[in-house]
C-alpha cells in the first residue's frame, strides 16, 4: 500500500526528466517524514518553518531540500531520538533506506539532524521495493 501512495503522488507531478522525477521523489519524501513527525507528536513542541515550508503549505515556487524546525519553548533537554526512531521505521515502509546523524552539541541551543536516503541508487523507492519483491518471490 505505501508504495502505490508513492505512485499516486509521482502521478500529480508533471515530469519530464529525471531530475524532475528526483525533486518529486526528494518532496514526497519530505512529506512522509512530516506526517511521521507528525504522528510521533513533534508538531506538539515545535513549529515547521523556512523555505521547504513555504514551498510545501503556500506553494511558493522554490526549491529547499532542507527542513526547518523551532521549538515553541525552550528546552535545553530536547532530543531527536525518539522522533528520528518513528520516521525511520515510517519511511521504511516505503521503502526507503534512511541513514540518520544526530548532531548533538552541549554548545548550542541548535539541535541538527540529518536524514540521507541512498542517493547512490538509480531506481525510486517504489522501483526498488517492487525488484525486492520479485526477488523474494523468486525464492520460493
Amino acid at each position: 500500500m505505501s508504495i502505490r501512495m508513492i505512485e499516486q503522488r509521482m502521478a500529480t507531478y508533471s515530469i519530464s526528466s529525471e531530475i524532475e522525477e528526483m525533486q518529486a521523489l526528494r518532496e514526497i519524501t519530505q512529506e512522509v517524514v512530516l506526517a511521521s513527525l507528525g504522528r510521533a507528536g513533534f508538531f506538539q513542541e515545535a513549529l515547521f518553518q523556512g523555505g521547504t515550508c513555504l514551498r510545501i503549505f503556500h506553494g511558493l515556487n522554490r526549491f529547499s531540500e532542507d527542513m526547518d524546525f523551532s521549538l515553541m519553548e525552550p528546552n535545553p533537554n530536547f532530543a531527536w531520538q525518539s522522533y528520528l526512531k518513528k520516521v525511520i521505521a515510517d519511511v521504511a515502509s516505503f521503502c526507503y533506506d534512511m541513514k540518520v546523524t544526530d548532531k548533538y552539541s552541549t554548545d548550542s541551543n541548535v539541535r541538527l539532524a540529518f536524514l540521507k536516503d541512498d542517493a547512490s541508487r538509480q531506481s525510486p523507492p517504489t522501483e526498488l521495493c517492487r525488484e525486492d519483491l520479485h526477488s523474494e518471490e523468486d525464492s520460493y
